[in-house]
Protein backbone atom coordinates (compact mmCIF):
# COMPACT_ATOMS: atom_id res chain seq x y z
CA UNK A 1 0.00 0.00 0.00
CA UNK A 2 3.17 2.33 0.05
CA UNK A 3 1.88 3.46 -3.52
CA UNK A 4 -0.66 5.55 -1.82
CA UNK A 5 1.74 7.36 -0.31
CA UNK A 6 3.82 8.09 -3.31
CA UNK A 7 3.70 12.10 -3.69
CA UNK A 8 4.38 11.93 -7.10
CA UNK A 9 1.70 9.93 -8.48
CA UNK A 10 -1.22 11.53 -10.40
CA UNK A 11 -4.49 11.24 -9.38
CA UNK A 12 -5.63 9.15 -12.56
CA UNK A 13 -3.01 6.53 -11.78
CA UNK A 14 -3.78 6.13 -8.41
CA UNK A 15 -7.28 5.28 -9.33
CA UNK A 16 -6.03 2.61 -11.53
CA UNK A 17 -4.18 0.88 -9.69
CA UNK A 18 -6.57 1.27 -6.44
CA UNK A 19 -8.82 -0.57 -9.14
CA UNK A 20 -6.35 -2.97 -9.59
CA UNK A 21 -5.79 -3.50 -5.96
CA UNK A 22 -9.94 -3.75 -5.60
CA UNK A 23 -10.42 -6.32 -8.53
CA UNK A 24 -7.65 -8.92 -7.22
CA UNK A 25 -8.84 -8.63 -3.69
CA UNK A 26 -12.59 -9.47 -4.74
CA UNK A 27 -11.13 -11.70 -7.45
CA UNK A 28 -9.18 -14.06 -4.56
CA UNK A 29 -11.64 -13.44 -2.22
CA UNK A 30 -14.62 -14.97 -4.73
CA UNK A 31 -12.55 -17.60 -5.60
CA UNK A 32 -12.42 -18.74 -1.96
CA UNK A 33 -15.89 -18.43 -1.37
CA UNK A 34 -16.23 -20.44 -4.48
CA UNK A 35 -14.22 -23.28 -3.15
CA UNK A 36 -15.82 -23.32 0.52
CA UNK A 37 -19.05 -23.61 -1.32
CA UNK A 38 -17.92 -26.27 -4.16
CA UNK A 39 -19.02 -24.35 -6.99
CA UNK A 40 -16.65 -24.88 -9.77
Amino acid sequence: MSILYNLSISPEELKSQINIIEKAFYGSLTQAINRELNIP
